[in-house]
Order: structure tokens, then sequence, then C-alpha cells
């Protein structure tokens, strides 16, 4: 199967993911979604990103093992769960209303980097003591993979 096959449409996994039941539970907005999703990029085989974890999907780590090819049903229901197991956690650590761009773009850092890391971080201070400026200027500094700046 050539690397095309294996890539499937951001588009369409976000439309299959609205018809799902539990998207009503996720309080990112559509516009957050669809920049994460666009960001992360969908794959329907697996791959390797550049930390070295076996990813499929749109973005989605748990479980993946080399050569289990995926739907695009299966990406939609993966992101889905993933987006709201990410909220679920930042609700946690960062108990405070947000301003839906900063709470978009929260739940898009931890989704990459990971809750306990988003957590753990400079920036969840500033979040809890709601310096959104700060805490927005928080995020370029987190351009780097196993040490090496990467390109997105």
């Amino acid at each position: 199967m050539n690397s095309i096959a294996k890539r499937c449409s951001v588009a369409a996994v976000l439309a299959l993911a609205v018809l799902l039941p539990q998207f009503s539970a996720l309080q990112i907005s559509e516009t957050g979604l669809r920049l994460l999703a666009d960001f992360e990029g969908c794959r329907l085989s697996p791959y390797q990103c550049q930390a070295g974890v076996w990813t499929s999907g749109i973005g989605h780590t748990a479980g993946v093992k080399p050569g289990t090819v995926i739907s695009e049903r299966q990406a939609a229901v993966n992101l889905v769960a993933d987006v709201y197991r990410v909220e679920r956690g930042i609700g946690r650590c960062m108990p405070v209303t947000m301003p839906p761009p900063v709470y978009d773009a929260v739940v898009s850092f931890a989704f990459n980097v990971g809750v306990t890391a988003a957590c753990g971080s400079t920036l969840a201070g500033f979040i809890k003591r709601q310096d959104w400026r700060n805490a927005c200027q928080q995020l370029p500094r987190w351009v780097f993979v196993n040490g090496v700046k990467s390109p997105g």
C-alpha cells in the first residue's frame, strides 16, 4: 500500500466525529478541534511520530501497533475519546474557566505533549492564575522533540 492510501481525510474524520453521541461531551470548539486535527494530520496506518511513538488516526497513541490499519470511523472514535480524556485531565489540574481560544490552545497543547507534561508545565501555573497572556507566551517554548527543534 502506498503512502497516499495510508492517509485519511481530516475533514471526513471530523464529519464522522460530529455524528458520534460522545461528541456533545467535548468542550473544545469546532474551530479548536479542526485546528488540532489539521496540525496532527491523519493516517490510517500506524507510523512513528518524531518522538518515536506509534501513532494512527489523528494523533492517537494508545494501543497502536505496527501493521494495524484503522478506518476513518475508528479514527473519529479515537479522536473524540482522546480529546475527552485530555479535557478531563486539564480540568483536574487547571480548574478555571478559560476564554474559548485559550481553552482550545490548552487542549491542543495537552493533546500533543500529554496531560502529565501539560499539568506540570509553567503554562499550567499561569492558567491557574488566569494570566492568559503569559500562559500563551509559554507555548513557543514547546518546540523540541528529544532535544531537536521540531518543524511543526
